[in-house]
């Protein structure tokens, strides 16, 4: 016996926009659940950024944008106040720079256990 199907393509009309999506009655009942979002980011202070700078490891290898760490690590002291400066706008003006989004994402190691990220 055989049996032949035939396949063709289905379309769907939709006029649906993101207003009728936030008016949608589920997500209103989650809305109305829900507290709004308090989450802040602190401003960062300059000691914060220079002990940064200064743990960096001069032996690691340069990521993507080139920079030796151990240029970082050096240049550590003349560089924290224009980049907490910088760091500091980015999070007043709750924008983050879409260049700074390519970063990577290295695991945070605790000190003396290998292999296990810290958070």
């Amino acid at each position: 016996m055989f049996v032949h199907v035939f396949a063709f393509p289905v379309t769907y009309a939709c006029n649906i926009t993101e207003n009728d999506c936030e008016l949608h009655r589920s997500v209103l009942a989650i809305n109305a659940k829900h507290t709004p979002n308090t989450f802040k980011f602190r401003k960062l202070k300059r000691q914060d950024v220079l002990t940064a700078l200064e743990g960096i490891n001069p032996n690691k290898a340069a990521r993507y944008n080139m920079l030796p760490p151990r240029v970082l690590k050096i240049a550590a002291e003349q560089m924290a106040t224009p980049l907490t400066t910088i760091f500091n706008q980015a999070i007043e003006d709750n924008h983050w720079p879409n260049v700074w989004k390519k970063g990577e994402d290295p695991s945070v190691q605790e000190r003396g256990r290998s292999g296990q990220s810290q958070l």
